[in-house]
C-alpha cells in the first residue's frame, strides 16, 4: 500500500484563485483508493456545480444543489489485489450527483451515486447557501484551524477512510484493517465538461503544437526570473 499512499499523499485541497466569471461552475475532482481485505477499490469522479443557481432547503435545515455534470469513473469488479495493474481496470458510469450543507455542523456533504466526502468544518462563509453556494473554491477548504476539522470518504461498498489534524488518514469502514487515501481539489471551470488544465499547453490556446514549444525556447532562453 505504500505506491497508494505516496500517490495521494496529501488531502489538502489545491484551487484556483477566483476570477469574475459570468456564470461560475465548481468542479470537485475526487481520487481514492481503498486496500480492504478483499481487493484495492480505486475510484475517481469530478462533479460539477453551477454556483448562480439557487439551493433548495431540505428538513433539518440542510440545503441542497444538484449537479449539472458527473463524470463518475468507477472501478471494475474484478481489481487485482495491487494497485498497479495492467490494462484499463476502470469504466465511465453515468451518476448523479449533490451538494448538501447542514449549517448546524457547518459540514459540507458531495455525493456522487453511492460514494461521498464530507467536509467538517469548512473555511469559507456559507450564510448566503441559501441564495447561492459560493464562488470561490477557497471557500470550500476544510479549516485546518480547527481542531475538529474532518474530511470523510465512503464508497458504494460501504467502505471509508477519515482524515484528521491529528491521525491522517484511518479505517472508517465495515471491514477491518482497510487502508488507503484520498484527495479532493477544488477549482472554478467555464464549462462543466471542462477538460484538465494542461501544463504544456503554454500558451494557453487549447492546442498543443509548435508555439508552444517556441514559447517553452523563449522562456529557457530568458531563465528564472
Amino acid at each position: 500500500m505504500k505506491s497508494v499512499m505516496n500517490t495521494f499523499a496529501s488531502v489538502a485541497l489545491a484551487f484556483t484563485a477566483s476570477i469574475a466569471h459570468a456564470q461560475p461552475f465548481i468542479e470537485f475532482h475526487i481520487q481514492a483508493v481503498v486496500d480492504s481485505q478483499f481487493e484495492v477499490l480505486p475510484e475517481e469522479f469530478k462533479i460539477v456545480f453551477d454556483a448562480s443557481e439557487p439551493t433548495t432547503p431540505l428538513s433539518l435545515g440542510r440545503y441542497s444543489l444538484q449537479a449539472v455534470y458527473v463524470d463518475n469513473q468507477q472501478s471494475s469488479s474484478n481489481v487485482s489485489d495491487s494497485p498497479m495493474i495492467a490494462g484499463d481496470q476502470t469504466e465511465s458510469v453515468f451518476a448523479s450527483g449533490a451538494l448538501f450543507y447542514r449549517p448546524s455542523t457547518d459540514q459540507l456533504e458531495i455525493y456522487a451515486d453511492d460514494s461521498s466526502v464530507t467536509i467538517r468544518s469548512v473555511l469559507g462563509d456559507f450564510s448566503d447557501i441559501a441564495s447561492s453556494i459560493p464562488d470561490d473554491p477557497a471557500a470550500f477548504l476544510v479549516d485546518t484551524t480547527d481542531p475538529d476539522a474532518k474530511m470523510t470518504y465512503s464508497n458504494y461498498f460501504n467502505e471509508g477512510l477519515e482524515w484528521t489534524l491529528q491521525d491522517g488518514f484511518t479505517e472508517r469502514s465495515s471491514f477491518e484493517n482497510s487502508t488507503g487515501a484520498f484527495s479532493v481539489r477544488v477549482r472554478v471551470v467555464e464549462d462543466p465538461n471542462a477538460p484538465e488544465p494542461c501544463d504544456a499547453d503554454l500558451n494557453k490556446d487549447g492546442v498543443l503544437d509548435f508555439f508552444d514549444v517556441s514559447a517553452y525556447i523563449d522562456l529557457y532562453s530568458n531563465g528564472c526570473p
